[in-house]
């Protein structure tokens, strides 16, 4: 398995670029915002036949004709958009390689990878305008094309699928995907980051949210550009951090068996852990009902796992999001009368519960 990002060879550069200047020549001609998307699709297609892929172009209508209401009377500033975004993609062909983070086989080791902002927007723009060739695929890694976004009418916890990403090029729109969407950057882990093993998590930090939203699944709604002036870190990089971790799929009434809560704690936990340089500003972390919904996982169960995993990694605060689960509601009540015990104490009775949804109450019973 390569090393590293696949990108196109200097044929295949040769080719893109000639195609790229072909829009180029169309877009200084073009009067209307519909010329400008017709010769963008035309640009997809063009791009996909260089690497011998399915043409998917028609499905980028969906996105351009949401595009073009953002754009709308804005011509002349969707062009210079547009002409920025294709420079930075051909600028990947003089940069270095772009690595590939493989899984961690060994307990305790942790590895990482830096991309500086302007790789980052050519590998999107790479993705967007199918300038990418097939990756090394298999078990291990997923597919990442942003022609695969279907047509449609016109410290921060993400992730439960072990593909990190999850469904946000096919269609998904919940917890994973939505974060996917309002932070596009976190897109190019999805052709970065091999899938996930049982002791492992992702962190990604310095990813910026350009999106305002609203609603859920299908009742999710764009509202507008998100103000991005957010606080950078000593390093440079936007301070925010968003932990990824696969949760248990389907896994029934085995979830509450003591290896599958081990699993679980021990997986958050992966996430939430803080590393050497960070001990120091140890921060809270904002979470929700992690592995629940379609996956099936028992809210209460979850809710117990988060704490427990959050308050062994040292974290100050745990900021949760129930999002009106209705078995959630007595949550507030229920931490105030577990927090004044040992997280050993919870963790240990965690493992022996019996498989019913009255999960709350059996804790506050034990104790």
């Amino acid at each position: 398995m390569a090393g590293h990002v696949v990108l196109p060879d200097d044929s295949q550069w040769v080719q893109i670029e000639s195609n790229i200047e072909e829009f180029l020549a169309a877009l200084r001609s073009s009067e209307k915002l519909s010329d400008t998307f017709d010769g963008l699709i035309r640009l997809v297609w063009s791009n996909e036949r260089i690497f011998g892929k399915p043409s998917r172009s028609r499905r980028c209508r969906a996105l351009l004709a949401a595009v073009a209401r953002v754009f709308d009377g804005e011509l002349d500033y969707f062009r210079r958009t547009i002409k920025a975004v294709l420079s930075t993609l051909l600028q990947l062909r003089e940069g270095d390689e772009i690595p590939f983070l493989s899984a961690c086989r060994v307990e305790g080791e942790m590895k990482e990878m830096t991309l500086n902002r302007l790789q980052v927007l050519g590998l999107v723009a790479s993705m967007m305008f199918s300038c990418l060739p097939e990756q090394p695929s298999g078990e291990l890694r997923p597919d990442c094309d942003f022609a695969y976004i279907r047509e449609l009418d016109v410290e921060k916890a993400c992730c439960i699928l072990r593909f990190i990403g999850g469904g946000v090029l096919e269609g998904g729109n919940v917890q994973e995907e939505i974060r996917f969407s309002i932070c596009p950057e976190l897109i190019v882990s999805m052709l970065g980051c091999e899938v996930m093993i049982d002791n492992e998590a992702i962190r990604i930090e310095g990813a910026t949210r350009f999106s305002r939203h609203k609603g859920y699944g299908s009742a999710f709604e764009w509202l507008g550009m998100y103000d991005t002036r957010q606080a950078v870190s000593q390093d440079g990089i936007r301070d925010v951090s968003i932990f990824c971790v696969d949760a248990l799929e389907h896994p029934g009434l085995k979830q509450f068996s003591s290896e599958l809560v081990l699993r679980e704690i021990r997986k958050f936990h992966a996430g939430v852990c803080t590393h050497a340089h960070e001990s120091a500003r140890a921060r809270g972390i904002a979470t929700g009902n992690w592995g629940c919904g379609v996956f099936g996982g028992d809210p209460q169960l979850k809710f117990i796992i988060q704490w427990i995993a959050s308050s062994l990694a040292g974290r100050p605060v745990l900021r949760y999001y129930p999002y009106g689960e209705k078995k959630l509601e007595r949550l507030a009540e229920f931490v105030e009368f577990v927090k004044e015990y040992k997280v050993s104490r919870l963790a240990e009775i965690a493992q022996k519960l019996q498989s019913s949804s009255a999960v709350f109450q059996q804790v506050m019973i034990a104790l």
